[in-house]
């Protein structure tokens, strides 16, 4: 049987097989079939194919066998069909069987970007289905696929006969290394309509090394971002709790929204559940996760917040952008005992405080508005924690202004703040500042409200010679009122339950920047001088300090107007701050800046020594602040950069009398190469007055070292050296390629700061590429404890 007629067409030319066809002179040319099973025409997940496709074809010759019915185009052949390609030495088309064959270094293409490469494919003729030898694929995704042959049937599933499965290329790096990670199984089925692959019998190799085997494994498509389905479970072990897995299942309602239940079943507790629903909508999106147990062993929690039947807890979280300038949202929790959260590990992750609230935010180019309410609640056994207030509400506003006429910068800054303390904590019979019998209040029982206004007005003048001149005034204005409840035990002065304070303010800040050239370095040196008049500070000791407790004198807020951190304190008299600041930068690429100086109260009452008299201290934060005497400690900083190699920052505040060390910190950071690390010094001299009975020293440091372009490896301390005591410390190492991610991390944490309780964990971190990842702690304190015997 041989071929009635051949026509043989130029290499590049391309033209309908019709059209081919037509010039051999046969009469009636053909049509490809394009239909398929309904099943197909109506599964999502791939293409469908188009009943009014034609095919277009590139060859170097053209054959036409009457007697077969079939037409073989040979020499570099490629066709072009409803969105698929298929390039190859040789192709045969049966119009009689409708298969077309394909021989000799077949590349198909499908119209989702996936390539098939084959030494030969056995195609329908929509090249939709068929069975293909020696295959390998690529999808989209950079997933890879081989198998020494596959079957595709139904246009969407794929059966490939020992197959593998990978995302990596060359990953490890280097030629014939063992792939990061790949699948082998005997039977692996890509069913692109469920956009679910398969696997039977498989294995997972890391590094050519068999690792896992199991008898089934699925995953979701790499296209998918969401599906229904089981996730990946996870396991826990807490000697209070005992032994528990948790199998989550996720609910892919719709492309907006969706939600996750999970189960979690404690040998020592009973069955634990969580639901999360979660909502994206047009600007923002909002989370609801509520959860909660019935507890089979309520005395593992004996005398502790957690000896109940019943807990559980609920949280939210949304946010909101309700235009280019003002965003709404909200962070809100409840549970029934503060520890509920740590204690099962959900939501804040064991964070030792739990921090609510509800804010409205708005910025715009020269002005700023913040209102929330907040609410935070300690995690912490002891009772004596338990007075953080709710904060209902607090509203910050700042807005600037240049006036026309005069110039400058004007300001106005706008506080609100209620605070409602249900509960009252105080250390009684104290002895602070040689004062005995005194109690300490850190919060009062009841409710206290402020309303502040600071009007403020600045502007630079370039006086004669370079010197800077800037005058400033302004005026404080707050009106506070309380209500106190009966356990507050504090009674002020003028027995007033509301007044109001003002104060006017006026200063000039004179700095005169000198520069120097040498040779190879440049420098400004820059003397700085303050003079700030104001009256005393009217209710001195009679408002409870609520957002003004962080009080740190040092180099950083030497030349500020007021180096309270908020509104409830204000600072009156009047003083002067005295510095010089220095910067220089060298060809070596060396820069140097530095600050030091003093601070000196003038005249009028010193607010910084106020709570170092009286028998009724809210909170003695003016105690060893360094500002408290006439004349201040000295401060001083100095930072050095090389580069982007090495930094060094040194800071102190010394003694105005003896220039004794009271506070300082020693940062180091430095980097070459592969190597990396930073390591930090902090100083504190005892505090008395502030029950800081003991000086206190402490390092802590970083280090980590990229021992190649994929593995590194870290690890951090912390140690106290008045103490001799180890605070913490850690190491980890980690693995990062094109495809894949592994990290093991061990971390120790000392009864100090941590809630009196010694902890041990060992973090696994695992990532496949278009597989998805896994982090789970591997060994929690308990099991670290029973595998190395410690306590």
């Amino acid at each position: 049987m041989g071929f009635s007629l051949a026509t043989r067409l130029r290499q590049g030319t391309m033209l309908s097989l019709a059209s081919a066809l037509a010039m051999t002179s046969i009469s009636a040319g053909f049509a490809i079939s394009t239909s398929s099973t309904a099943q197909a025409q109506n599964t999502p997940g791939f293409i469908q194919p188009n009943a009014d496709a034609q095919m277009f074809l590139e060859a170097d010759e053209l054959l036409y066998n009457e007697g077969q019915n079939s037409v073989t185009a040979l020499g570099t052949v490629t066709i072009f069909y409803d969105g698929y390609t298929v390039e190859a030495d040789e192709v045969i088309y049966n119009r009689t069987e409708g298969r077309v064959l394909a021989r000799g270094n077949v590349v198909l293409v499908e119209p989702s970007g996936t390539v098939l490469r084959a030494t030969s494919a056995d195609l329908s003729d929509t090249l939709a289905d068929g069975f293909v030898d020696a295959l390998s694929v690529e999808t989209p995704e950079r997933g890879f696929f081989t198998a020494r042959n596959a079957t595709r049937s139904e246009g969407s599933v794929t059966e490939f006969d020992e197959g593998s499965y990978t995302a990596c290329e060359a990953c490890p790096e280097g030629s014939g290394s063992p792939l990061a990670w790949q699948f082998h199984a005997d039977t692996i089925t890509y069913d692109e309509a469920e956009q679910m692959v398969y696997y039977e019998n498989v294995r997972l190799d890391f590094f050519g090394i068999p690792i896992v085997w199991l008898p089934f494994f699925a995953h979701t498509d790499p296209t998918v971002e969401r599906k229904s389905g089981f996730l990946r479970p996870d396991y826990v072990h807490d000697s209070r709790l005992g032994f528990g897995i948790s199998t989550p299942y996720y609910f892919a309602l719709d492309p907006s929204y969706d939600l996750t239940l999970t189960p979690t079943t404690y040998t020592g507790q009973g069955v634990h559940l969580e639901a999360e629903w979660r909502q994206r909508l047009e600007n923002g999106g909002y989370s609801i996760r509520a959860s909660g147990i019935r507890q089979f062993d309520r005395d593992q929690f004996d005398d502790q917040p957690g000896d109940q039947d019943w807990r559980g807890g609920v949280a939210t979280n949304g946010a909101f952008s309700l235009n280019d300038r003002w965003d709404f949202g909200w962070n809100l929790y409840w549970q029934s005992d503060r520890r509920y959260f740590r204690d099962y590990n959900i939501e804040t992750q064991g964070a030792s405080q739990v921090v609510s609230d509800i804010y409205l935010t708005g910025l715009h180019d020269r002005s700023y508005f913040d209102a929330r309410v907040e609410r935070i609640q300690v995690a912490t056994i002891s009772e004596g924690d338990q007075n953080q207030p709710w904060t209902l509400p607090v509203v910050d506003y700042d807005r600037r202004f240049t006036p026309d006429h005069i110039g400058g910068e004007l300001q106005v800054l706008a506080n609100l703040t209620t605070t409602v303390r249900e509960d009252v904590y105080f250390e009684d019979n104290q002895t602070v500042g040689g004062v005995n019998n005194v109690d300490i209040y850190e919060g009062l029982d009841g409710q206290m409200s402020r309303a502040s206004l600071d009007v403020s007005w600045r502007r630079e003048f370039i006086g004669p010679l370079g010197q800077v001149l800037t005058p400033q005034v302004g005026f404080r204005g707050d009106v506070i009122g309380y209500n106190l409840g009966n356990d507050s035990n504090v009674v002020f002065a003028d027995g007033e339950n509301s007044f109001a304070r003002g104060m006017a303010s006026a200063g000039l800040e004179w700095r005169w920047p000198f520069l120097i050239t040498a040779p190879g370095s440049s420098h400004v040196v820059e003397p700085v001088a303050q003079l700030i008049v104001r009256p005393d500070a009217s209710h001195l000791g009679e408002v409870p300090i609520e957002d003004s407790q962080s009080l740190v004198f040092d180099a950083s807020n030497l030349f500020d107007w007021d180096k309270y951190s908020g509104y409830d304190q204000l600072e009156g008299g009047t003083r002067a701050n005295v510095g010089v600041r220095y910067s220089g930068t060298f060809d070596s690429g060396l820069s140097l800046s530095a600050v030091v100086g003093q601070s000196f109260h003038l005249a009028g009452e010193n607010p910084y020594a106020w709570s170092q008299t009286g028998t009724n201290i809210l909170t003695p934060n003016g105690a060893d602040s360094g500002l408290e005497t006439d004349q201040s400690d000295y401060v001083a900083m100095l930072t050095g950069r090389l580069q982007n190699s090495l930094s060094l920052t040194a800071s102190g505040r010394f003694d105005e009398d003896n220039f004794d060390l009271e506070r300082g910190e020693l940062i180091a950071s430095a980097s070459h190469g592969r190597v990396g690390g930073s390591a930090t010094y902090a100083y504190l001299a005892a505090q008395p007055n502030r029950g800081i009975n003991e000086d206190q020293h402490q390092i802590s440091g970083t280090a980590s070292l990229q021992v190649n372009s994929s593995w590194r490896v870290a690890g951090s301390f912390q140690y106290d050296l008045e103490d001799s005591n180890v605070l913490g410390y850690g190491a980890g190492i980690q693995y990062v390629c094109d495809c894949f991610g592994f990290g093991l991390s061990y971390t120790h944490t000392s009864p100090d700061g941590n809630d009196g309780v010694t902890d041990n964990r060992v973090m696994l971190n695992v990532s496949l590429r278009t597989i998805g990842g896994v982090e789970t702690q591997v060994l929690n304190n308990d099991q670290f404890n029973d595998v190395f015997g410690t306590e």
